[in-house]
């Protein structure tokens, strides 16, 4: 469920998950997909990367960590 979700490179600036961890709605209850700020982190990660040209090494670094696969 979570292993494509690239947020999971990031704490989340909503409810504190650790780096590789999902997002929580109370200590002990997981979300099914992370906080829209957390999401966003991701987002302005690889929307950064893209512009520097870092585009690869990102989808290589979430390939590695086992956080993105390709459909």
């Amino acid at each position: 469920m979570f292993d494509s979700d690239a947020a999971l490179m990031f704490v989340c600036p909503v409810c504190d998950a650790a780096w590789g961890e999902p997002c929580h709605v109370q200590i002990g209850v997981v979300r099914f997909e992370s906080h829209y700020e957390r999401k966003s982190l991701a987002d302005d990660e690889v929307l950064d990367n893209i512009m520097q040209g870092n585009a690869v090494a990102f989808m290589d670094a979430l390939c590695v960590s086992g956080n993105w696969r390709p459909s």
